[in-house]
């Protein structure tokens, strides 16, 4: 046997020593790498954010039905008014069941005039409806209407609650879910008597049991008004016809409302003054600089033409 055949035996005889190790070294229970683990491993989709549902929309439309110029300007609605002129509150019902909803102008509310406050009755309003409000009302069958005027003449003001001129406030409420009544099971009868099972006389019935009382206790606490710099309130003007009739809801907390919004409103003046601009105004002209004056002509001995 040469040389180069007796390298060649030993060579192959240490791979065949060497490759058991290495199979044994995968093979082992529990031994995994790392790097396969970081490599294959799936990332888990992040949560969807839970985002609350708007159950109603408001806006204010003029006497005639359009609806005012709307405004969004740093997380609040403002709408555009003009002394004097008439307007109405729609409030829209964006879910298929029925609604209440409880509106206040002013800090004033628009069934009883008082003080707007939770315990206040309210419109309601079906699935997918929409109520359109005049005025105050002042009976079943007639509104004062809603006009723009100075908040020292709005039905706030006179009432000496001219800080909250400029702001209307609408508070919904769901509706509790009513019992619905099932008819009662058949008794089960015997297939040879033919007679019902009577119940056992140790079987005790038992009896529906009351909800427990919610944590919100009656605390008809007034909606609080942040101070305003409208130059517009609302006036209790003159009598419209609206005719409404009472219904019976029973609202899934009494005391707190499942929605709160706020619209404000101005005139065009206290809009452009909070930074909104109302009235697109024309580009200002070019700006042409004024020509340099001529340099001076050398001096000479005559006479030059005027500069």
């Amino acid at each position: 046997m040469t040389i180069r055949t007796m390298m060649l035996t030993l060579t192959a005889a240490a791979m065949m020593l060497a490759a058991p190790q290495h199979a044994s070294a995968q093979d082992k229970p529990g031994h995994v790498h790392r790097r396969h683990i970081h490599r294959h491993r799936h990332r888990r989709p992040p949560r969807p954010i839970a985002v609350a549902r708007s159950l109603v929309s408001v806006s204010l439309e003029s006497a005639h039905g359009s609806q005012l110029r709307t405004f969004r300007h740093r997380g609040r609605t403002y709408v555009l008014g003009n002394n004097g002129s008439r307007y109405n509150i729609r409030v829209s019902n964006k879910t298929n069941r029925r609604l209440e909803v409880v509106v206040g102008v002013d800090g004033r509310d628009v069934i009883n005039g008082k003080v707007s406050s939770s315990t206040d009755r309210g419109y309601v309003i079906p699935g997918h409806g929409s109520v359109t409000i005049r005025g105050f009302r002042t009976s079943m069958s007639s509104v004062a209407a809603f006009r723009f005027t100075s908040p020292s003449a709005s039905y706030a003001g006179r009432h000496g609650h001219a800080y909250s001129a400029g702001v209307i406030r609408v508070a919904a409420y769901r509706e509790r879910p009513q019992p619905v009544l099932m008819p009662s099971p058949l008794p089960h009868r015997h297939r040879h008597s033919g007679e019902a099972q009577p119940p056992s006389a140790g079987a005790k019935q038992k009896r529906p049991t009351a909800s427990a009382p919610s944590a919100d206790r009656a605390r008809g606490s007034v909606l609080r008004r942040p101070r305003t710099s409208s130059n517009l309130g609302t006036q209790f003007g003159e009598h419209t016809h609206s005719q409404v009739r009472q219904t019976q809801f029973i609202r899934s907390n009494r005391y707190r409302p499942d929605q709160r919004l706020a619209l404000r409103y101005d005139d065009a003046q206290g809009l452009e003054a909070r930074g909104i601009v109302v009235f697109k105004r024309p580009p200002p002209p070019p700006y042409f600089p004024e020509p340099l004056p001529p340099m001076p002509l050398p001096q000479s001995r005559f006479a030059q033409p005027a500069p």
